[in-house]
């Protein structure tokens, strides 16, 4: 967000988010976010170009806190000179907490978000892109850390190694949306296997 964003222009976003939060990405209609925030039409196409601009901005800004709020406990997690007993262990409980059965809304959600850059504009999917790689890039800067500690198979290439762990950790989001889930019991030890290999 902006440090001089004009009130209505915010306004208009987090009743978005709102709207969004209740009823999806396309289940209201501009009708429904004017009367809801009190702004008027003639207000919303001074501030945007149309109402897919509001809806695409919304997007990008729940992404892009829910992603920040990520990359600061995993920042936390890690602490600043972790032995490599602790790393490992984190790494291991990083990924054993984001894929349990209680985080599959949150699952479903950044997916069905990344989804909508699909069917965005240029400019919503560079948004996204950007702060997806930044999400890869963080991960990344920890398995080189785990490397130079020597947690981490030094042949495994860092910025490879990251974007696996997620697609493991979101993979998951197919068994959430199968008719028979597969129960944390099941799950997290094969996954904890997976990750075995990557692990000096």
């Amino acid at each position: 967000m902006r440090d001089t964003e004009h009130p209505t222009r915010t306004l208009l976003v987090a009743t978005a988010t709102n709207l969004i939060e209740r009823h999806g990405p396309t289940g209201f209609t501009v009708e429904m976010l004017l009367q809801e925030s009190g702004v008027s039409k003639g207000s919303l196409y001074h501030h945007f170009h149309d109402f897919t601009d509001v809806l695409e901005e919304s997007v990008v800004r729940t992404y892009l806190t829910s992603l920040e709020e990520d990359l600061a406990a995993l920042a936390w997690m890690i602490g600043e000179n972790p032995t490599p007993k602790h790393l490992r262990e984190t790494l291991l409980a990083i990924v054993r907490l984001s894929s349990t059965e209680h985080r599959a809304t949150q699952r479903m959600r950044r997916v069905h978000l990344l989804s909508m850059s699909d069917h965005g504009t240029p400019g919503m999917r560079e948004k996204l892109a950007h702060h997806e790689t930044r999400s890869i890039e963080a991960l990344a800067e920890i398995v080189r850390k785990a490397q130079e500690l020597n947690v981490v198979r030094g042949d495994f290439d860092p910025v490879a190694t990251a974007a696996i762990v997620l697609s493991l950790v979101f993979g998951r989001v197919i068994s959430d949306t199968s008719e028979r889930p597969i129960p944390d019991e099941q799950w997290t030890p094969t996954i904890l296997k997976f990750l075995d290999a990557v692990f000096v």
